[in-house]
């Protein structure tokens, strides 16, 4: 009963350990994407702050949706390649009861946010 014991746990150490590593490793790969996200986020940001002839942002419980490229006409930079790989993406701009909530999605040939949606980028 005891060797028994014993394999199972070296078992399940080693099962542990193997997922661990894979998550570390998917993790990291996914670490440029998910910082081109953050960085189409504040460029939203920066969009709404910096024109104040744009449309009103949403009042609470609407959305309003920013392109990559409406940025980039408007003027503000962001780099939608990662390593090599090129990127569309948009901002879901939604009013919250203080302030407004941003967040940014992007497809790529090797990545694609959860929750992106090809409709609401046109």
């Amino acid at each position: 009963m005891k060797k028994l014991t014993i394999v199972w746990t070296i078992f399940i150490v080693i099962l542990v350990s193997l997922l661990l590593i894979i998550g570390f490793k998917i993790k990291e790969k996914n670490k440029n994407y998910i910082a081109l996200e953050n960085d189409l986020k504040e460029a939203a940001q920066m969009y709404y702050g910096q024109d104040t002839n744009l449309k009103k942002l949403p009042m609470q419980g609407n959305s309003v949706y920013v392109t990559l490229d409406e940025l980039k006409e408007f003027g503000i930079k962001v780099n939608n390649k990662v390593n090599e790989d090129e990127c569309t993406g948009y901002v879901k701009v939604t009013g919250e009861v203080i302030s407004h909530k941003y967040k940014g999605y992007i497809k790529c040939k090797n990545y694609e946010s959860k929750g992106y949606e090809i409709k609401n980028a046109n």
